[in-house]
């Protein structure tokens, strides 16, 4: 069984319930979605020397297409289902959901293009196309959460994961949230009913919900890893939300 949804707008079956109304993923249709996306990095040539200077690796964005038919009840059915796939916003991030026989997994996409016979064919079936990107190529799935002052963190995915943490006031400052020799220290303190949430992909800090200015003496940011557990430390009531993360 796979199913695609592209928000609550268009749902791509291989094997629908009905096949009188339904968008048919062809077989091997759904491309990109389980391959690992493509990598970039910045070559420069050793001046006097061989190879090439060290550089990092950096995985590109996620490209990710859909095909199949479409398959209506009637020509009039037809040309509403096409006009479902041409109206998709083009410049609005929309999440694509897929489930199969692996689990479920989402990311946020942009469509880039919808391929579909023009409006006014006559039958009830039409091939269609529909090109997806994912500027952040990762792909994620469920979402834990751990709570204490001293947690062991996992997640079941297959790439470093970004943990979400949250503080529940009232904390005195500093307090530093910590994991695998790295650490964010915060400078603020947070009375009764506050609460900080600290992104660990930039080390910004927010309190209810407001990004705060000059509250951290210490950013080193740290990453979930797929696998064993992770030792997480920090105020007795802190809560670390971790998501699956594939790539």
């Amino acid at each position: 069984m796979l199913e695609a949804r592209l928000g609550n707008v268009v749902r791509f079956e291989d094997w629908p319930s009905n096949f009188d109304r339904c968008f048919l993923i062809e077989p091997g249709g759904l491309t990109g979605w389980f391959e690992k996306p493509g990598s970039r990095r910045t070559e420069e040539g050793r001046p006097i020397g061989h190879g090439l200077f060290d550089a990092p690796v950096w995985l590109s964005g996620r490209v990710v297409a859909i095909s199949g038919m479409i398959l209506a009840g009637s020509p009039a059915e037809l040309v509403h289902m096409q006009a479902q796939l041409t109206g998709l916003r083009f410049q609005e991030s929309i999440r694509l959901t897929v489930d199969s026989a692996d689990g479920t997994t989402w990311a946020d996409v942009k469509v880039l293009d919808v391929q579909t016979p023009p409006d006014g064919v006559t039958g009830t079936e039409t091939p269609f196309m529909v090109q997806m990107v994912a500027a952040n190529p990762r792909r994620f799935g469920e979402s834990r959460l751990f709570a204490g002052s001293s947690v062991q963190a996992f997640h079941y995915g297959n790439f470093d994961a970004i943990p979400e943490v949250t503080v529940v006031g009232p904390v005195s400052a500093p307090y530093t949230v910590a994991s695998g020799g790295r650490s964010v220290t915060v400078t603020q303190a947070l009375t009764s009913g506050q609460t900080h949430k600290i992104d660990m992909a930039t080390g910004w800090v927010y309190r209810n919900e407001v990004l705060q200015q000059s509250v951290t003496s210490a950013a080193n940011v740290f990453t979930i890893p797929p696998g064993l557990p992770t030792v997480v430390t920090g105020p007795s009531s802190m809560t670390v939300k971790v998501t699956e993360t594939f790539i």
